[in-house]
């Protein structure tokens, strides 16, 4: 686990590191908006039968929509490198928290084998 908390200290630590963090994970980033998009258009009521002028008309309204959103436009005041390093830092934190749960757990444990063994 302190592997990973370092790995996110490198991420934190490097424009470089963050850049090449970005481009790895693009393609996740690219596979998720499409599965949302896949989404909000199955909510929109397109199938096949209606073709695809208006399976692309959908498609647009739903990302014209998207943009308007707050979250989607606090992502776009923000540089991708800030958005990446604000993701490693969520995520070293959270490893951190599960680090230290496993620690006290660990405490609790050899406590109640020692208090046993007596």
């Amino acid at each position: 686990m302190s592997d990973d908390i370092w790995y996110w200290d490198d991420i934190l630590g490097s424009y470089k590191y963050a850049g090449l963090y970005s481009v790895q994970t693009s393609p996740l980033r690219l596979w998720d908006l499409s599965l949302q998009l896949k989404a909000e258009v199955r909510t929109r009521g397109w199938n096949l039968a209606d073709g695809w002028q208006k399976f692309y008309d959908v498609v647009k309204q739903a990302l014209r929509d998207r943009a308007h959103t707050v979250a989607f436009l606090q992502r776009q005041a923000l540089s991708p490198l800030a958005l990446v390093r604000d993701e490693a830092q969520r995520k070293q934190v959270r490893l951190k928290r599960i680090k230290h749960l496993n620690a006290n757990a660990l405490g609790v444990l050899l406590g109640e084998g020692l208090k046993h063994e007596k």
